[in-house]
Formats: structure tokens, C-alpha cells, sequence
């Protein structure tokens, strides 16, 4: 049922969102507003003492999580912020060249409420912005049509498709301008992304992807001084970047496919320079550039936790590591000690 007060409130919380001059480590408050919206809205309703793991799909391609943790995901506040804040300077982007028609946007991984793209169709028009929700579970698209029904924007979706996005065609007449999607772990661990993102990208080569880069990095950290930093600081974190170890954007896509299929994507290989400064480790860190200056770094999301490097390989002090990437169904980053 359609509910003016609830409009009006999304709207507001939208605005304070995306407004610039509102710091993101200051607007946990206005994410758990738009959380109960979104909760109460979709009819979503799950036991709390089931596992968090309940109606999770395993596909060839990697992990779907449940409906249940896509839900909780959006409590991660700044990761949420910034991909709302990222995708609607994506889609001002291409207004800005396309005027003929409305922007065509494909959200893949849309989970129960869709939270990166409800927002905005309380901003742009239907005749500016049309939006196609994917996602592999019916029980989530099932809780979207919920959402959009509720804050009557049905006239901004132009499809709800259930599949796996891994197989998905994408129709001729149907081609996205931007293709938005977190369905990724730190690391990209787990999760489908890239498989995902080669599959899209591959058809909509000319569309902008969001996020635009993921970049893993090798590092020495030190953790303990870390944790002692203030987020809103402008001292820097102790991290000495040893360097990127693998990426995946729109152009590295592109670059795969000039290569031999694989189920092992190339990465980069770093040397782990010492000595190691006492209180330091290999680490591995993930930077996510949603769009442009609207980015996820070190310890603001989950997605940006570093990972000791001892996780992946057994590398000491000046040895050399070779970074790949294995496709399938746990799809990881590999990491090999080479001469």
C-alpha cells in the first residue's frame, strides 16, 4: 500500500545522503531511518535465530548470499552511503550525453530492497531514469516488488528479472548505460563479482560500471596503530603500499578477453621489501572506487578490512609473489612464492 508519509520521508533522507557537505562517518543514523523504511515496507520478515547462511544459493560461479545477509549488508553505512552517492553521479553522468531516452540502468544483486537505487528513483523522473532489478533470488525480488509498490515507483522499474546473473543475456534492445552491482567480499573472495562483471560488461562494453575499479594491494600494515586512528583524521593510516596485485575494472575485463580462456586470471607479482618495521605485516588491502572521488577505502566497509597476507601464501622478507585469480565456484585470489 502506497504511503505519502513514508514517500516524504524517503525523499528527505535521500537528500541528506547525497548531500556532499554531510560527512559519511556522521550519517549512521539517517542509514538505519532508511533501513526501518526499507524493512517495514518489503514485508521482509525473518527468524533471528535462524543462521544468517538460511536460503543462500551456491552456483557454479560462487557464493549468493541469503536474502537475509544482502538485507543486514545495508547496516554497513558508509559502504551503502557511498554506492548510493557513486551511482547517482554515474547516472548524472550519462544524462549529461543522453537526452534522447531515459538512462537504462541494470542494479544485479538488488537483494529485498534494491537500497542503492530506491533512493534515486525518488530523485530522477521515469522519463530520466529506468531501472531493471536482478536478482537470483525470487524471495528478494519478491520483497523489492514490495518496496517499489509501496513508495509508488513502479512507473522507474522497467523490469524485475529472477536468474543468475553469472548467465544472464542482456536483449538487444535492452542494453544498460550503467550496470551497478555488490555482490563481493574483501578480496573478492567468495562472492560472483568478476565473474558477474565479465559477463556484462563483455555484452555492454560501452556502459558505465559501478563500481568502476577493485583494486588489491599488498602492504605493510600495522594494525594496532590502526585501530587507534580517527576515521574523520587527516593523519595518515600506517600502511607502506608495496603494490597492486589485482584489479578488476571495465578495462582489465576487456584486456582478459584478448587472452586465452581460463578459469586463472593474471595478476601482478610484488616483491615484499624489508626490513619490516616492528608492529607491521603483509597485508592485503581492498580499495573499491565506486565512481570517480566516491570511494570505500581501509576499514570504512567490511569490503575494506585488510587480510593478513599469511591467509594466502607463506611469503617471507624479500621474496617475490605472483597474484592470480581463480574462477569457479569459490572463486579467490591466489598468491605463490616465484623466484
Amino acid at each position: 500500500m502506497i504511503n505519502d508519509t513514508d514517500i516524504e520521508e524517503l525523499k528527505q533522507l535521500t537528500s541528506i545522503l547525497l548531500d556532499p557537505n554531510n560527512s559519511v562517518y556522521r550519517l549512521r543514523p539517517e542509514v538505519l531511518a532508511l533501513t526501518d523504511l526499507f524493512n517495514h515496507s518489503s514485508q521482509f520478515t525473518f527468524d533471528i535465530a535462524n543462521d544468517i547462511s538460511d536460503g543462500e544459493s551456491l552456483t557454479s560461479d560462487g557464493l549468493a548470499v541469503s536474502p537475509k545477509m544482502a538485507a543486514m549488508c545495508v547496516d554497513d553505512y558508509i559502504r551503502t552511503i557511498m554506492f548510493i552517492r557513486g551511482l547517482n553521479a554515474a547516472i548524472i553522468e550519462k544524462l549529461n550525453v543522453i537526452s534522447s531516452r531515459p538512462i537504462h540502468v541494470l542494479y544485479v544483486g538488488c537483494g529485498p530492497f534494491a537500497a542503492q537505487a530506491v533512493p534515486l528513483m525518488t530523485k530522477f523522473t521515469a522519463s530520466e531514469v529506468q531501472f531493471t532489478l536482478l536478482d537470483i533470488h525470487n524471495r528478494s525480488l519478491s520483497c523489492v516488488k514490495n518496496v517499489i509498490n509501496h513508495f509508488n515507483l513502479a512507473s522507474s522499474v522497467c523490469d524485475i528479472i529472477n536468474t543468475d546473473a553469472a548467465n544472464y543475456v542482456i536483449q538487444a534492445d535492452a542494453k544498460p548505460d550503467v550496470i551497478v552491482m555488490e555482490i563481493m567480499q574483501n578480496c573478492l573472495h567468495k562472492e560472483p563479482q568478476v565473474t558477474v562483471s565479465r559477463n556484462l560488461v563483455i555484452q555492454a562494453p560501452s556502459a558505465t560500471l559501478v563500481p568502476q575499479s577493485i583494486r588489491i594491494e599488498l602492504a605493510l600494515i600495522n594494525t594496532q596503530n590502526d585501530l587507534a586512528h580517527n576515521q574523520e583524521s587527516d593523519s595518515p593510516l600506517s600502511h607502506k603500499v608495496l603494490g597492486e596485485v589485482f584489479c578488476l575494472s571495465k578495462s582489465s575485463i576487456l584486456n582478459w578477453q584478448k587472452q586465452p580462456s581460463s578459469n586463472v586470471l593474471t595478476g601482478n607479482k610484488v616483491t615484499i621489501q624489508g626490513p619490516i618495521e616492528q608492529g607491521f605485516q603483509p597485508m592485503l588491502k581492498t580499495q573499491v572506487t565506486i565512481f570517480k572521488e566516491h570511494q570505500i577505502s581501509n576499514y570504512d566497509s567490511g569490503l575494506t578490512t585488510p587480510i593478513p597476507l599469511s591467509e594466502y601464501s607463506n611469503a617471507k622478507v624479500d621474496e617475490n609473489v605472483q597474484f592470480s585469480y581463480t574462477l569457479g565456484v569459490c572463486p579467490t585470489l591466489v598468491a605463490k612464492v616465484t623466484s
